[in-house]
């Protein structure tokens, strides 16, 4: 009679890591973190940073794959100490942190590019670019900016009001974004919730019912800036 052979369970990051990550947490010396870190724990979170790399597709950064999943391993055990069991899974809470991080690293090495780009043309030449520019250009560009940094100003201060859960999300990740801008297009609707989806790991549904909202408050301060104009 054959034996059955026992599944393999597909779950990587279940009960046994969350508890070796409360142990770590508990644990009163860094040689016991350092143990616990390493037998229970290395391992759950590699599969963790593995599968967001390629899933999201983070492997265009410059830097051979293994290196870039090492440094996010690092900067997993440097900020263990942050998570706090009663908020939530630490699953859920790593994989955002490590998201956040990766898209830190894409929108840094982006703007590196650029700046890249602007050294090797001449200074005569980013003078032109300015100075060609026309003046109704330049006045949208001032106006777009200031209804920017309004309508940003305006989700910060509302933060703190918004009751419900899915909407605060993606207003914080939102605001996460907007300090990005200048490396980021964010007017380009398919790469902006791309990131929210990231940033929040809500579906599009979700995700549009919120920025519903967050674009009724935008329309109602752009007409306001545009009758202080007139």
């Amino acid at each position: 009679m054959s034996k059955t052979r026992k599944k393999k369970s597909k779950i990587y990051f279940g009960a046994a890591a969350q508890q070796g990550v409360e142990d770590f947490l508990n644990a009163d010396t860094l040689t016991k973190k350092h143990k616990i870190f390493n037998e229970d724990l290395h391992a759950p979170f590699s599969k963790l940073i593995e599968n967001i790399v390629f899933t999201y597709r983070f492997i265009n950064l410059g830097e051979p794959v293994e290196s870039l999943q090492l440094e996010c391993l690092s900067h997993v055990y440097l900020n263990l100490h942050k998570y706090k069991p009663e908020k939530g899974k630490a699953f859920s809470y790593f994989g955002t942190m490590v998201k956040n991080y990766l898209i830190q690293k894409t929108t840094k090495a982006a703007k590196n590019s650029t700046m890249d780009y602007i050294d090797e043309m001449s200074e005569n030449k980013v003078e032109k670019l300015l100075i060609d520019r026309p003046e109704e250009e330049q006045r949208q560009l001032d106006f777009n900016e200031h209804l920017l940094l309004s309508v940003t100003k305006h989700l910060d201060n509302n933060l703190k009001n918004i009751k419900n859960h899915n909407e605060k999300k993606v207003t914080q990740a939102l605001l996460q974004l907007v300090e990005y801008k200048d490396e980021l297009d964010l007017y380009n609707k398919k790469q902006l919730y791309i990131l929210l989806r990231e940033l929040t790991d809500l579906p599009t549904k979700k995700i549009t019912q919120s920025l519903n909202k967050i674009r009724l408050q935008y329309q109602i301060i752009k007409r306001k800036q545009v009758e202080g104009m007139r």
